[in-house]
């Protein structure tokens, strides 16, 4: 008796399963539960910023490579009084091959385009137009994209009037507008 009732009971439950899972609406269901999971997912997941941050944690150094040298970079991230990371700089001093450097620039610039980043002004960065202007000492490019932000800064020391080598300084800088300036409330004074 006892096993009669268990197989009727497993037909039962196998019938109600069965004819659940073929009637539209609960298929409808599940799909939209399915797209409200990956949705959740997306909402959050890990900022730019923290991405970006977990990448280049724990090398001081970084080495990037051109059609014509390599170029060595030191890496900075910056941190906020909650300690989570509101930029991450990489910069890199004394490089001597011009052509390096604007072909990273550029480089750079275009990349950030492709992610969503919009210039700050209407000039086009390419790899000719910034082998000119690191002829005019600086250069300083700012693109945003919502409360993300990237900066370029270069500067050519052209030395003393018969010094033959020209040395470009530039650094680079991806943050996050809305990690920068948080600070913790100061804490009670219990005196």
């Amino acid at each position: 008796m006892k096993i009669r009732n268990h197989l009727i009971m497993l037909l039962l439950f196998t019938i109600s399963v069965y004819g659940q899972s073929t009637t539209k609406k609960t298929t409808t269901k599940k799909t939209s539960t399915t797209k409200k999971t990956a949705k959740s997912k997306t909402s959050t997941g890990k900022r730019e910023i923290d991405k970006l941050a977990e990448k280049y944690k724990g090398k001081p150094t970084v080495d990037f490579s051109t059609s014509y040298v390599e170029l060595h970079g030191d890496v900075i991230i910056s941190r906020n009084s909650e300690l989570l990371p509101e930029s991450v700089r990489i910069s890199v001093k004394g490089a001597t091959n011009k052509k390096a450097v604007a072909e990273f620039l550029s480089q750079i610039v275009a990349q950030k385009k492709k992610e969503g980043y919009k210039l700050s002004d209407g000039v086009v960065y390419s790899e000719e137009n910034i082998a000119k202007m690191l002829d005019t000492e600086e250069m300083n490019v700012t693109m945003k994209k919502g409360d993300m932000y990237f900066l370029l800064k270069e500067k050519s020391d052209y030395g003393y009037k018969f010094k033959s080598t020209t040395h470009f300084s530039f650094l680079i800088e991806t943050g996050d507008n809305v990690r920068k300036g948080v600070k913790k409330a100061a804490p009670k004074l219990d005196f």
